[in-house]
């Protein structure tokens, strides 16, 4: 897998933390610098700390288990884009009750960098299987952390423009590109 194969992935990653940093921008009556840094960086170390954990958790067995790795890749790669459409979708159709969200509220933004990066872990996963160089590893580390704050900072900076509409189209997009991703994996090893 390429840098820019892996940029795409990153993206992915991010919608959700874009879509949560656009929902808490609309309700935040005054954050200053410091309150969105916080928020930029909360978001970006918990999605590469948990992509870094996935990683290292998947890479110990990786070796015992390479001769299915394209078929776990493929498999984990295709189920999260598969959940992301459907939560797109669902989302869409207002399945998902609107709550006010505190980003500056230090627990409410733990718990919500966490989850917008459980998906991470996952990833991280399947990328221990894929890509065993430490230092690859750590640029791809340092490249979703950085699009992660770039998602972040799009979020809560856009906040009075966009409307929600544009988040559950983005999460389609990005779902579809985990399963062409997942696919280009398994094609690659198979033929």
């Amino acid at each position: 897998m390429n840098y820019i194969e892996f940029f795409f992935i990153a993206a992915t990653l991010s919608f959700d933390t874009f879509a949560v940093s656009l929902a808490g921008g609309l309700t935040l009556v005054s954050a200053g610098a410091a309150g969105k840094a916080k928020i930029i960086f909360s978001f970006a170390l918990m999605q590469a700390s948990l992509f870094a954990a996935g990683w290292y958790t998947a890479s110990l067995f990786a070796h015992i288990i390479t001769a299915w790795d394209h078929w776990i890749a493929f498999s984990i790669l295709s189920l999260l884009g598969v959940k992301i459409i459907a939560d797109s979708i669902k989302s869409a159709r207002g399945g998902e009750e609107r709550k006010k969200i505190d980003l500056l509220n230090g627990r409410q933004l733990l718990l919500l960098s966490m989850a917008t990066s459980i998906d991470a872990v996952a990833v991280g996963i399947s990328m221990a299987f894929t890509e065993f160089s430490g230092f690859r590893i750590l640029i791809d580390i340092l490249i979703l952390a950085a699009v992660t704050a770039v998602a972040s900072f799009a979020g809560l900076s856009g906040a009075a423009r966009i409307k929600g509409m544009f988040c559950s189209k983005a999460s389609l997009a990005g779902g579809a590109i985990l399963i062409l991703i997942g696919t280009k994996i398994l094609i690659e090893h198979i033929c």
